[in-house]
């Protein structure tokens, strides 16, 4: 199966946070998100595996992660606003999300699971805006990360194109009304200090994956704790391994304005032998 619009954002974790839970600001923390059960599509087979597997990689790492998997809309909010408290005074913040992503008259969201195309209300007040949360994350006085596994291809957005094509009103708020909709995320501009990763180009969908893990976040797995790694060459070594296991399918993509190196794991420096 297909995934569509793909996102991903990483933070150090040392324990994990509940939303609503007073949490001190860490150095390192991240919010992974994976959403599957989807209540009224087709469910995603990996998201959560995806989800589930970074998170532990990112506590190896030392990061605290808060994580959350099958998420609402309400759930889901509230994993954000307890993550931005989280990174106040951050120095790194990760966050990742995998699941069905859609994009808007140009703009980007993330699918809860409790998201319904025929409920007739607007269809933001169902959805998550993507770029108000990755606008609320960014600062140029941390380094942060964006991983967006979010490219799967989209039941809801084919099923809102016949809605509106069939004569249903469509709208995004009381004004607006639905011009296009997208397969996959619009490009999304990143601030001073942030790096945003796709599972794959801009506009186009990405695997779901025959194994345990989709195909972007298997090569995230294998590279993210490289020691001496930075992430930029890291992202490399991923885009090698999608092209490779997809069969030159499905390439990944990034966008960064990153104004210093960034690793992950620094390699150990090799004392010098005694005189």
């Amino acid at each position: 199966m297909l995934r569509s619009a793909c996102w991903i954002i990483l933070l150090p974790m040392i324990s994990l946070c509940l939303p609503g839970t007073p949490a001190l600001a860490q150095d390192s923390a991240a919010l992974v998100i994976g959403n599957s059960q989807y209540q009224h599509t087709a469910r995603l087979k990996n998201p959560v595996n995806d989800a589930a597997g970074l998170a532990m990689k990112l506590e190896g790492l030392g990061f605290q992660v808060l994580h959350g998997s099958d998420l609402t809309k309400q759930e889901i909010e509230e994993h954000l606003v307890s993550f931005n408290k989280l990174i106040k005074g951050a120095e790194i913040a990760v966050f990742y999300y995998a699941g069905h992503g859609l994009q808007i008259n140009g703009k980007n969201y993330l699918i809860p699971v409790d998201f319904d195309p025929n409920a007739e209300v607007d269809l933001t007040l169902q959805l998550v805006s993507l770029d108000q949360a990755l606008k609320e994350m960014a600062s140029d006085k941390r380094v942060t990360l964006i991983f967006l596994d979010a490219c799967r291809d989209n039941p809801f957005a084919e099923e809102l194109k016949t809605d509106s094509t069939a004569g249903r009103s469509l709208a995004v708020d009381d004004t607006r009304a639905v011009k296009v909709i997208g397969q996959g995320l619009a490009e999304v501009e990143s601030g001073v200090g942030t790096l945003i990763s796709f599972a794959t180009q801009p506009g186009n969908v990405a695997l779901d994956g025959t194994g345990e893990h989709s195909p972007f976040t298997e090569g995230l797995l294998e590279f993210i704790g490289k020691p001496g790694t930075e992430v930029s060459d890291m992202l490399k070594n991923v885009r090698k391994h999608v092209y490779k296991v997809t069969d030159g399918k499905q390439i990944p993509w990034d966008h960064s304005s990153l104004v210093e190196r960034y690793y992950f794991k620094k390699k150990k420096q090799r004392r010098a032998p005694p005189p």
